[in-house]
């Protein structure tokens, strides 16, 4: 079985092939829709990405909703295999960046720029977009690819209580482990957006819709994204 690295590596090769051969018609770029989920900690996100999947496999017919990947641990996975990156796993999936600050710190006790890691990340994603047919989870896809017209962007927020809860029910931990998890990663979160990128995360034109997922299901939502990239 192709594991989840294998076909994103094999997504980006097959997005090389559509730059070249986009080259060679001098056809733009970026013309497929593609995807950003921006995500409070705890808010299903993930959960949404897989739904969207569902939703389209189920139009068997439709070759805009068919050969759709998403893209989040899988990512991070790749990134901290590369040797010449210093990162760990649970920084990547935590999103928990360092500030411009501590990576001179960390340069001064030999470490790797913060900076390397993120540009990398930002590459990657970048190109997945500009292939299309991607759904990227969280990394702050929205703020670097913006200008794309093909992407689809969506926030999913629900409140803290319940994403509480969803926490504890997931990773069967204490309230006070899982609220805490919940603070962290939308700390994490937005310190990045707003360390790297210089966006608000809470910014509402940041995104295309807003989903309060304590109310609405992700079915529904699934749908709606049927819409859109049907309208692109």
């Amino acid at each position: 079985m192709v594991s989840r690295i294998e076909a994103l590596s094999g997504h980006l090769r097959a997005a090389a092939r559509k730059r070249l051969q986009a080259a060679e018609k001098a056809a733009p770029l970026g013309e497929i829709p593609f995807i950003t989920v921006s995500r409070q900690a705890g808010a299903r996100g993930g959960s949404l990405a897989r739904a969207i999947l569902a939703e389209f496999e189920k139009h068997a017919g439709e070759p805009r909703l068919q050969g759709w990947h998403s893209f989040d641990e899988e990512l991070c996975r790749m990134i901290v295999s590369d040797p010449e990156i210093n990162v760990s796993f649970r920084e990547l999936v935590t999103e928990d960046f360092r500030t411009r600050a501590e990576d001179f710190v960390s340069v001064m006790l030999g470490k790797s720029f913060q900076d390397d890691v993120q540009k990398r990340i930002v590459v990657t994603l970048r190109q997945l977009a500009l292939a299309g047919k991607a759904i990227l989870i969280g990394r702050g896809g929205v703020a670097f690819t913006r200008d794309l017209a093909p992407g689809i962007h969506i926030r999913v927020v629900a409140a803290r209580e319940g994403r509480v809860r969803h926490m504890m029910e997931s990773f069967d931990i204490s309230e006070k482990q899982a609220a805490r998890w919940v603070d962290d990663q939308d700390r994490a979160r937005a310190r990045l957006m707003k360390s790297r990128f210089k966006r608000d995360i809470d910014d509402p034109l940041l995104y295309d819709t807003i989903w309060n997922t304590d109310f609405v299901p992700l079915e529904v939502i699934a749908r709606w994204a049927v819409e859109m990239v049907l309208s692109k």
